[in-house]
């Protein structure tokens, strides 16, 4: 019976450090890391932002100058200083919840993508 007890209280403190063992936080980057380096040396609009826009924003049709959907027409540097300027731009890659995320029906820019459209945004976002 002394044995089973003993066989019991060890079971059940196995059982407890294993439990807590699954108990830690991790940032995204730690447990997936990124399978490239992010090169956001010399981010400017004509060599890096203009590029991933006409690929997630204007290529679907959404923000181009026939649709120009909810106003914004990306396919020149006025329209997307306009939304770099009101925060929508930034707001709707992260998913912030006041703003819609995008690319709408998409999946979400990739983590370099949005650093340096951040970059850019937080330069003053210049038609360089």
């Amino acid at each position: 019976m002394k044995a089973l007890k003993l066989g019991s209280l060890i079971m059940l403190f196995v059982l407890a450090i294993v439990s807590f063992e699954g108990c830690y936080y991790d940032t995204e980057e730690t447990l997936y890391p990124p399978t490239g380096t992010c090169d956001t040396a010399n981010i400017t609009y004509s060599n890096t932002i203009k590029s991933i826009v006409q690929t997630n924003c204007n290529s679907s049709g959404c923000h181009d100058a026939v649709s120009a959907s909810a106003g914004y027409d990306f396919t020149t540097y006025d329209g997307l200083k306009g939304a770099a300027d009101d925060g929508s731009l930034y707001g709707s890659i992260t998913y912030d919840s006041n703003w819609s995320a995008m690319p709408k029906n998409g999946n979400k820019l990739d983590q370099c993508s949005i650093k340096k459209i951040k970059i850019w945004i937080d330069a003053g976002a210049l038609n360089n």
